[in-house]
């Protein structure tokens, strides 16, 4: 139920006026609005751009969400943990190097999309996934960078096995005992 409390949920309650399906985003008990046909008007208002920790808030505030630091400097988040299963669906590069800032999973109508705006470019490595990379913080506005990490979140957790799933609707103290019980054995294997 904890995690009910922060969490990120996303309920489809219907279709819109203009044919799009109606969805209903929630952080904590505040509404967010949604591109599938919601009002505008609950997202949190950043009037500066995003930042690292700025997405992280986002992320970790999204239904078993974890990160992990790879390579040395990136902040990858993940539905579920890795170590069960979970799949990535975000990163960021937490030392500002390189050419990209943030990196997210968005799916194949959307990809294309993403692609024509200034600023927005296949992600290295993983663009057949449709994996797009922002090369700069204001490629899109706050409010629409929320709204893609809360879409890249869903698809992935839509796309995970059913076991995975199993294991992420246990009780927290069930699933950390498990969690805790399969990194064991991948440290044991190496």
């Amino acid at each position: 139920m904890a995690d009910l409390a922060r969490a990120l949920v996303i309920l489809r309650v219907g279709s819109s006026p203009g044919g799009g399906d109606l969805g209903v985003v929630l952080i904590g008990n505040q509404a967010i609005e949604s591109r599938i046909g919601l009002p505008r008007a609950a997202l949190p208002h950043y009037t500066h751009l995003m930042d690292n920790e700025r997405i992280r808030e986002i992320c970790l505030a999204l239904p078993h969400a974890r990160e992990t630091l790879n390579w040395g400097q990136v902040l990858v988040y993940w539905v579920g943990d890795r170590e069960i299963g979970g799949k990535s669906f975000a990163m960021t590069n937490v030392d500002n190097a390189g050419d990209v800032v943030l990196s997210f999973r968005c799916g194949d109508e959307r990809f294309h999309e993403l692609l024509e705006m200034d600023g927005i470019r296949p992600a290295p490595y993983s663009a057949n996934s449709h994996w797009v990379a922002l090369e700069r913080w204001d490629a899109l506005k706050p409010r629409e960078i929320a709204e893609e990490l809360v879409r890249a979140h869903a698809l992935i957790y839509e796309k995970l096995p059913k076991r995975v799933k199993a294991v992420l609707a246990l009780p927290e103290k069930e699933r950390a005992k498990l969690i805790r019980e399969r990194k064991k054995e991948l440290a044991k294997s190496k």
